[in-house]
């Protein structure tokens, strides 16, 4: 490649802009839901090895290892067809729904993923007592239904901007949560400090397309074909590179080479990084701020 002016390179930002939500085993958070809105999407989690089959509650399902993880992309299907069924989803529209459906099991079925702005306190370890009056806006992605439905039903009671919510992990490896609203007005309207602190966070919350780039990479079908098909790709080249592997440590031949070391190029590894832009969004509730 020449050379060029540094002062002419374009630098793309890369990775994730937001700070995802999340609460350690066996400690204790305490936020605000600032709004109603949530983003909903079916997404399918790539991966670059096949799974093996587990017994799980009495029938035989797949499991993929962490280290086969090669990314998460937003389903391009129907969203009522994929929902009503997810094994199948829906391989007319979408790319990734197709290629699930036939050969090999790189691809999961969709599985419905929320996000949502959330308004993170900083509190004491394992406790929902303020440390101090700091608050920060985060991202909450999850695929776990039972997380919005104690929201829903605190919301069905009284508007969001009243109420926060206490959260508990337990210890285990799924790390479930114990959410439940807190007793009394949300923790920022007793403070001046800490409702100044708060106003600020509900003008500056995630934008929509944030909030769709934390569920998973949302492509083109042309660009959602490429992905399947360079997943796919990589996986032939891996099976016929390791079953080059055992012929030659089985027979000892050495038909492609004097070494007995087939040459394969290296391959390239999905891109799983997300591309995220921040986009202030003003949606605050003034009622809760008069007279500050």
């Amino acid at each position: 490649m020449a050379l060029v002016d540094i002062t002419t390179v374009e630098v793309k930002e890369s990775g994730p802009s937001y700070d995802k939500f999340d609460v350690e085993k066996n400690d204790k958070a305490r936020i605000h839901i600032p709004s109603g809105k949530v983003v909903q999407e079916n997404v399918h989690v790539f991966h670059r090895e096949e799974p093996t089959m587990i017994e799980r509650n009495g029938r035989k399902v797949p499991e993929w290892s962490r280290e086969s993880f090669a990314g998460t992309y937003i389903c391009l299907g129907d969203f009522e067809t994929v929902m009503s069924s997810p094994s199948y989803g829906d391989p007319v529209n979408c790319p990734a729904c197709k290629a699930m459906n036939s050969g090999t099991r790189l691809i999961e079925r969709p599985k419905r993923t929320f996000a949502l702005n959330v308004v993170r306190y900083a509190t004491q370890k394992r406790s929902t007592d303020l440390r101090n009056k700091n608050v920060e806006n985060q991202v909450w992605r999850h695929a776990d239904v039972r997380k919005i439905e104690p929201i829903l039903n605190a919301a069905r009671e009284k508007p969001l901007n009243e109420i926060d919510f206490l959260i508990e992990a337990d210890n285990s490896d799924w790390k479930k949560y114990q959410i439940q609203p807190s007793l009394g007005a949300p923790a920022f309207t007793q403070d001046t400090e800490l409702k100044a602190n708060m106003k600020n966070a509900y003008e500056n919350q995630f934008s929509v397309e944030v909030l769709t780039d934390a569920c998973g990479r949302k492509l083109t079908v042309d660009a959602l074909t490429s992905e399947v098909n360079r997943l796919e790709a990589e996986h032939r080249l891996e099976s016929a590179q390791e079953a080059t592997t055992e012929v030659y440590s089985t027979n000892g031949d050495t038909m492609l080479g004097d070494n007995g070391v087939v040459d394969i190029e290296d391959k390239t590894t999905a891109d799983d990084l997300v591309v995220m832009k921040l986009d202030d969004v003003n949606n605050l509730n003034q009622s809760l701020f008069e007279g500050m």
